[in-house]
Parts: C-alpha cells; sequence; structure tokens
C-alpha cells in the first residue's frame, strides 16, 4: 500500500509536478467546447480478464485478445484498453478520486488506455507524452446490483492479499462503463507513483450505479500485504485533490 500520498514526492519527483492528478472538477470553471466529438469506441468489448491484488486497488487486466479501443473527443490517436481498476473508501460518503464541485463518490473505476499507434503496453506508455488515456467513471450508490459490477464485488474473496489472482472468463467492459457522450478532460498524471504526467483524463457526467452491499465486499475482504503480514484493509485507496495550477477544463 501507498501509504501517506502528501509525502510520496519526496521519493518521487514527478509527483510533486504540476499536471498532477486526480482534481476536484468545478463546473462553473470548466470551458465548453460544443463541437468537441463525441468518444468512439471500436472493437469487442468483452472478453477474459485476470483479477489482481497490487496491494493499492483491485485490478482487472485485460487479456492480450481483448480488443477495445477508444478515439475521438480530445484525443489525438487510436488508445487500447489495458486494464482497470477500482478506489473506493470506507464507508459511501468517500472513495472516488475526482471530486465534482468538492464532492466525492462512493468509488471511482479508471479505465485505462495506452496510445496503441506508438506503443505496446500500459507500462510502455506510462512515463511518454500522449502515451495514456484515462477514462474515470465515478460510482454513485443505487438501490440495485450493477451486473457487471458483480463480477468484480463477487469475485473480491479471491484476492483478498496483495499478488493474489483470479480469473473471469467474459467481463463487458462497455457494461460497466456508463454512457460516455458527455464528459470533462484535462491534461494530468497517474495517480500513483511515478506520477507519470502522460494521461489525457476523461471523467464521465454519467455514473456507473452500484450499491454499498457490492461496495462492502470490497472494503471487508480485500487486504493491502500478503497473506503472511496483511497489512490494512485497502480501503480509502484514493489520493486527495491536486492543484489545478494553469491547467484548465474542458467539456463538450
Amino acid at each position: 500500500m501507498l501509504v501517506d500520498p502528501l509525502s510520496w514526492a519526496n521519493d518521487f519527483k514527478l509527483c510533486g509536478g504540476k499536471k498532477q492528478s486526480p482534481i476536484d472538477i468545478v463546473t462553473a470553471n470548466m470551458i465548453h467546447i460544443p463541437n468537441m466529438s463525441p468518444l468512439v469506441f471500436t472493437g469487442t468489448p468483452s472478453g477474459g480478464c485476470t483479477l489482481i491484488n497490487t496491494g493499492h486497488a483491485v485490478q482487472c487486466t485485460l487479456d492480450p485478445t481483448f480488443s477495445y479501443s477508444v478515439t475521438g473527443g480530445p484525443f489525438s490517436y487510436n488508445y487500447r484498453l489495458g486494464q482497470f481498476h477500482v478506489h473506493f473508501g470506507s464507508d459511501a460518503t468517500k472513495g472516488s478520486e475526482h471530486r465534482l464541485n468538492g464532492r466525492a463518490f462512493a468509488a471511482e473505476v479508471h479505465f485505462v488506455f495506452y496510445n496503441s499507434d506508438m506503443y505496446l503496453s500500459v507500462a510502455d506508455a506510462a512515463d511518454n507524452a500522449n502515451g495514456l488515456a484515462v477514462i474515470g467513471g465515478l460510482v454513485d450508490l443505487h438501490a440495485k446490483h450493477h451486473n457487471e459490477f458483480d463480477k468484480i464485488a463477487n469475485n473480491a474473496q479471491y484476492v483478498k492479499y496483495a499478488g493474489d489472482t483470479h480469473y473471469i472468463a467474459n467481463f463487458d467492459v462497455s457494461k460497466l462503463m456508463p454512457h460516455h457522450h458527455y464528459y470533462a478532460t484535462y491534461a494530468g498524471s497517474l495517480t500513483t507513483p511515478t506520477c507519470d504526467e502522460s494521461v489525457t483524463w476523461v471523467v464521465l457526467n454519467n455514473h456507473i450505479h452500484a450499491t454499498d452491499a457490492q461496495l462492502n465486499k470490497l472494503r471487508t475482504q480485500v487486504y493491502t500485504g500478503d497473506a503472511i503480514d496483511p497489512g490494512v484493509l485497502m480501503v480509502n485507496n484514493f489520493r486527495p485533490a491536486q492543484p489545478l495550477n494553469a491547467r484548465r477544463v474542458f467539456f463538450n
């Protein structure tokens, strides 16, 4: 687990940079770009993925045969989905990395795409300009279970400790990602060290709806350490909002 985000810049210089993520998205300060095109997704949105406890997040790494890409909107390249992961809080009042007008949400799913026109993987692209596109889906509580989110929540028991993996044979990302016609976008960074400022961020207007019971399966079953030294429950695995500095946030 990456403890004390306020001290990350001591060991990772970029974590103290001027284009860090996440941010608090203040709608009154956003700039409207009415002719910014919708996001365009191509390829197959479903396939196998390996659920893994990274020690900081619950992540699903997609099979190499999983071909789901995005272009359009703020993107000048084609970006291929490599993985998605979840940030969540100890209760429903916190958990998301991005805030909206100061409000935190119960969780946030990050869909991490890499520039497939120039690079071969997320790792290859991470420290390069225009290397990554991350689409953030804020998670709001709802009375009805989200069927695709269930595949994460119900399998959390199998990735209890850091390094644990569990294969999910069929996951449909298009069913987890909310409607993506409207969004906010800005230039930012990875939200964990090494905090590379290589990310074009898109935060969707529409939200993922999940139940508190689904989130509780993550809150109560997943730890930051291994089986010998479990550490603590993996809750509140979000970075605080970072200064916007001279950047601008756009919306369509």
